[in-house]
């Protein structure tokens, strides 16, 4: 055979060969939008090359105070699919969506039955337990709008513009008050800080009104730059007054809503709970499959698979915690409440489910005689949270501090993963748990 027929012939076996491949490269790759880092873990762990991957809330930012841009609108509009946890933690996300222009989206709230009240019994360590529904969402963009029209009690009412409401601060020109978190819980401690530029201010007046349609009044006692108050049942505004010399008015700040949002008192880090993780899998991988039919087996061998390693780290979990006399830790976050519950252990926080506001003063003096009562060594701080009051409470009590993983943003350890970050934790949680 002459040489250059052979050369033919094996380039034709050669591109024979590679087609599957190359059919299998040439697959256009499911974009997916998740809101923040566990869901883009996840998506990422059941997609595998069939999806490319990316996730709103990035660069330190928590998804709590979280406001989607115009540009977040315009991505998840040229999406496939939409990952995210629930409404109680990403409460902006119904509102994102009712503006988001794409009928074909395919909506996945993972940890919708997490927060229903996922059963915590013996359900075979890590499967679902028999009769949940693994359904995710798939509602249509506009559907998604009414939905939202038509749920205030658990959803906030959220500017999704670049232009939307700076939440930290509020000023009139004259005077700017800063510290507004996005929302509290009852029980939060509301610190405002009033600034200005004005020579002439000798006092100050805080003001206060349940809504609109009332008049202000004036906070007794509250005369100082520094407001604060313990947040109540419901939403407040707040304003403050300069005054000079005789007590007259030189400028007026602009009012600051106050919402308290008690999210129904549910703790929606179902995440941090690996069991119910894998009914979040199941979630994610209804979902993409739904929106990549031919992907469906792919997702359902990568999905099992990182359920055997969830499997895995709940069998971790369970066995380092056998027979643990001590079962109480001491958080700064309240963020492991589903883990605890797994593991029969006891959170007790100092802080509220809201990584924004600070415990009061009287909080602090509670859990201070909490762990010296029950003899606590370590007290632990949220990955890249502010330890200021872990330290204050460690200095008193002659503690030491610790690190635990919330995941609320992703660890700045580089390519820690969620398994890894796990496991960190708990390594961590042993320091106290014997």
């Amino acid at each position: 055979m002459k040489p250059f027929i052979q050369k033919i012939l094996l380039t034709a076996l050669t591109l024979g060969a590679l087609s599957p491949l190359q059919a299998v490269s040439a697959q256009e790759p499911l974009k997916v939008v998740t809101s923040f880092y566990p869901m883009y873990e996840f998506t990422k762990a059941v997609g595998g090359d069939r999806v490319e991957v990316d996730m709103l809330v990035k660069g330190g930012s928590a998804p709590h105070g979280y406001e989607p841009s115009a540009g977040d609108i315009a991505a998840v509009s040229s999406a496939d699919v939409f990952v995210y946890s629930s409404d109680e933690m990403e409460y902006w996300a119904q509102s994102l969506l009712g503006s988001v222009d794409n009928p074909d989206l395919v909506v996945i709230k993972a940890s919708d039955n997490a927060l229903a009240g996922h059963d915590h019994a013996d359900d075979g360590h890590g499967e679902p337990a028999e009769g949940h529904d693994h359904d995710h969402e798939h509602d249509h963009a506009h559907e998604h709008e009414h939905e939202a029209e038509g749920e205030d009690a658990h959803n906030h009412e959220h500017e999704t513009s670049e232009d939307a409401h700076d939440h930290s601060e509020a000023a009139n020109g004259d005077i700017t008050v800063k510290g507004v978190a996005d929302h509290y819980h009852t029980g939060d401690v509301v610190t405002l800080q009033a600034e200005t530029a004005l020579a002439d201010v000798a006092a100050w007046q805080w003001q206060s009104r349940a809504n609109d349609s009332e008049d202000w009044q004036n906070l007794e006692g509250q005369t100082e730059p520094l407001l604060e108050k313990e947040a109540g049942e419901g939403s407040i505004q707040y304003q403050v007054q300069a005054l000079d010399g005789d007590g007259h008015v030189l400028a007026t700040s602009t009012p600051v809503d106050i919402h308290v949002d008690n999210h129904g008192e549910l703790d929606p880090h179902t995440w941090l709970d690996p069991v119910a993780v894998q009914d979040q899998i199941d979630r994610i991988q209804a979902g993409l499959s739904e929106a990549d039919p031919e992907g469906a087996e792919t997702f359902a061998h990568n999905a099992s698979t990182f359920k055997k390693e969830l499997d895995q780290l709940d069998s971790e979990y369970r066995q380092a915690f056998e027979g643990a006399q001590q079962r109480t830790f001491v958080v700064q976050h309240e963020a492991f409440g589903h883990l605890a519950e797994r593991y029969n252990l006891e959170q007790i926080s100092v802080g509220g489910l809201s990584t924004e506001v600070e415990p009061s003063p009287a909080r602090i003096g509670e859990i201070t005689s909490l762990i010296k009562d029950l003899d606590i060594s370590v007290i632990y701080y949220q990955e890249g949270g502010n330890t200021s009051i872990a330290q204050t409470i460690a200095a008193e009590t002659n503690t030491d501090i610790a690190q635990l993983y919330d995941l609320e943003v992703a660890p700045q350890e580089g390519q820690l993963s969620y398994l890894d970050a796990m496991r960190a934790n708990l390594e961590a949680l042993q320091l106290t748990i014997k």
